[in-house]
């Protein structure tokens, strides 16, 4: 069964990171020094900015932090970023949660994101599963709307990944390939090269496979590899600098996923008797070019932007978890969902980014169309839908020098959307509206060294409709969602200490709050189904804080740890059973969140590093009063080189904590207890150890 967490584990984080602090250090005569703290560029904006001059709240990752930690997805860098979540329900995460507010599944059109996700100027929101860190430069995480840079996709925030260049003029080529093996079945490969024909051209070249067992047992089919991954693509990112002023970007990707979804099991263990063990696949080609001119007069620079994806998803489970036979009164069901999707974007900017005045002037079209076929055990045959919605918006934004050290920097964003849907049921929807958002930020900037700013931002997300059938009326539709986000934050440094950080406090209003909820619909036989749909509540309040801080105490460690605290209630809202949940926390919403790193540099150049990552437990969903239990875990590594290579041996979860990464409750699934109400949990990866071995040229 699935047992609580005990508390033994804080100990062991304590022993851990007290341990490795008291390692005795090397003095400065004996081991090479290590470079000071690495200046973090914020490349997620219209303009790359320092990090130390962005009056927003965003967690930066540069590549030598992604290579370091060896994370192969998005999902490994959540527990490091202040209150970010995500949920699973496949073989990845493929819906996450910002201060709070976010999807957590998708059984029906249309989705509109509330956290948007961009590669390379691709639009990849509501598809987690593509966002694979092999060969990425830098991920930017955003909380809190982004109404400028992406609008009604960002209300709660944006994920922006770009993938590393090709070197620029003069460098000689060079590359990286990485092997990985480890318990669990792991096995990788994954590396890239860059290098320059000509003077002028620059060409980056990147693949990757990556397979595992995963971690459950299906005891039925005798194998260990149901819920797998079996996870591949490649990249080509070409640059060329045709004149002095025109500059072209050229990136495309191609991703083949075929991970295994066996992850729900009776008595929640990773144990499974499903007879018919689920997938969660993605066929992807992705590209993108940008095209800049820049030497325009008055020192403009104007940029075009083409990009596009074309997906295929197949994602299906065993509804019953187990196989013809287990019981008397067990049912049969498996249900199937195939989508094809395809998005364009269009956007052409003009922007002055040099003088005391920098601005941005755009015009922006995206459009996404799904199509989808879905195959149900207890429907009467298909079911197909197609769904199109287009976004059309201007923005701005600008920054205005004050009085002094003081500065104020906003923005406007005016979007039109319009949505066309149809069916096999013969349900029609052609909604259309306009929304307006912005954002105005006052900051204090005496030195370069400090920054605080205070910051209000008007995000929104579009309203949209329910197309289930057996829906009443009332339930069909939904309105469009405003939230007001207010921001105080401080960013600074203190060179000669060598310590870095930023604190933001936030109060987010929410306003005709779109929340995610379901029906539980009880068949002749006893078994359950659910009948999701979105709703809207009166209001919602999420405030809290969020801090990161850097700091190298010696020439041998380095430390860097965040915070997150998360307050969150709903006001005015009875769930889709009836229930009043005024008052009560939203789902996916940790109270807490912290992680904490450190790094030990050991004789010979070798590199030990441990992290400590928690959070405190949340509700599952807004449906039902199933929580997710608080989580602490340690992972560490040693990093050993040699030459041109380097050895990683590395440890994640170390004590092996149980968890859940998705949830849910106020049902029963089970046919030995009369299909009684339970708690059902999708469990997590157990220990994992491994190996990495790198070669860099």
């Amino acid at each position: 069964m699935y047992s609580n967490i005990s508390r033994q584990p804080l100990r062991w984080l304590s022993f851990g990171l007290v341990g490795l602090l008291f390692t005795p250090t090397l003095s400065a005569a004996n081991a090479p020094t290590p470079p000071p703290l690495e200046e973090l560029v914020v490349t997620g904006s219209f303009q790359a900015r320092p990090l130390s001059d962005v009056p927003s709240a965003v967690t930066v990752f540069t590549q030598a932090e992604l290579e370091a930690r060896g994370a192969s997805h998005l999902e490994a860098l959540l527990a490091e970023s202040p209150n970010l979540n995500a949920a699973n329900g496949g073989g990845r995460a493929r819906f996450f949660q910002m201060r709070g507010i976010g999807e957590r599944g998708q059984f029906s059109e249309p989705l509109n994101p509330s956290v948007g996700l961009i590669l390379d100027g691709v639009d990849l929101s509501g598809a987690g599963t593509a966002a694979q860190l092999f060969d990425i430069a830098a991920v930017n995480l955003f909380r809190g709307p982004q109404p400028g840079r992406y609008g009604a996709n960002a209300l709660a925030g944006l994920m922006v990944l770009e993938s590393i260049a090709p070197p620029p003029p003069g460098e000689a080529p060079a590359g990286r390939l990485l092997a990985e093996a480890g318990n669990l079945g792991t096995r990788g490969l994954r590396g890239g090269v860059g290098f320059r024909p000509a003077e002028a051209l620059g060409v980056r070249l990147a693949a990757f496979s990556r397979q595992s067992d995963g971690w459950m047992r299906n005891q039925f089919l005798n194998r260990d590899d149901t819920g797998g991954f079996a996870e591949r693509g490649a990249r080509g990112r070409v640059i060329f600098d045709a004149t002095a002023h025109w500059h072209l970007d050229l990136s495309l990707s191609r991703l083949d996923i075929n991970n295994g979804y066996d992850g729900f099991t009776l008595d929640n263990t990773l144990t499974s008797f499903a007879d018919q063990p689920g997938k969660d696949a993605l066929e992807s080609n992705l590209g993108s070019l940008k095209i800049t001119r820049s030497g325009l007069p008055g020192g403009l620079e104007a940029t075009f932007l083409l990009a596009g994806s074309e997906g295929h998803s197949d994602y299906r489970y065993d509804e019953d978890w187990t196989f013809e036979g287990f019981h008397p009164d067990g049912y049969r069901s498996e249900d199937r969902y195939r989508r094809d999707r395809d998005t364009e974007t269009f956007e052409l900017r003009l922007q002055q980014g040099r003088g005391a005045q920098p601005w941005t002037l755009g015009l922006y079209q995206h459009t996404r169309q799904v199509a989808l076929l879905r195959d149900y055990t207890f429907a009467p045959g298909p079911f197909e839908s197609r769904f199109q919605t287009r976004r059309r918006a201007l923005y701005g934004e600008g920054a205005l020098p004050l009085r002094g050290p003081w500065r104020l920097e906003g923005g406007l964003r005016l979007e039109k959307r319009e949505d066309r849907y149809d069916d096999s049921a013969a349900v029609a929807f052609r909604p259309s509206e306009t929304l307006l958002g912005g954002r105005a930020a006052l900051l204090y900037q005496p030195s370069a060294q400090l920054m605080v700013y205070s910051a209000l931002s008007r995000g929104y997300k579009a309203g949209g409709f329910n197309t289930d059938g057996s829906l009443p009326e009332a339930l069909r539709s939904f309105r469009s969602e405003g939230l007001w986000n207010l921001e105080l934050g401080l960013r600074g440094e203190l060179p000669a200490q060598r310590l870095s950080g930023g604190l933001t406090l936030f109060w987010m209003q929410r306003e005709d709050q779109q929340i995610s909820t379901s029906r539980v619909q009880v068949r002749d036989d006893g078994s359950a189904e659910f009948i999701d749909f979105t709703g809207n509540a009166a209001e919602g309040r999420n405030y809290g804080l969020e801090a990161e801080g850097r700091w190298r105490p010696s020439n041998t460690l380095a430390i860097q740890g965040t915070l997150g605290v998360l307050a969150t209630r709903f006001d005015r809202y009875e769930n889709g059973a009836g229930d009043s949940l005024s008052g009560r926390d939203q789902a996916h919403a940790p109270r807490y969140q912290f992680s904490l790193r450190a790094q030990q540099l050991l004789p010979l150049g070798a590199i030990l590093e441990v992290a400590a990552l928690g959070r405190d437990g949340f509700f599952w969903s807004d449906s039902h009063d199933a929580r997710a239990r608080s989580l602490y875990r340690l992972n560490a590594q040693l990093t050993l080189p040699f030459r041109a290579l380097e050895l990683t041996l590395y440890g994640r979860n170390l004590t092996d904590e149980r968890f859940g990464t998705r949830g849910f409750g106020g049902f029963g699934n089970d046919p030995r207890n009369g299909y009684a109400e339970g708690e059902y949990l999708q469990l997590g990866a157990p220990r994992e150890v491994g190996a990495r071995l790198g070669w860099s040229w």
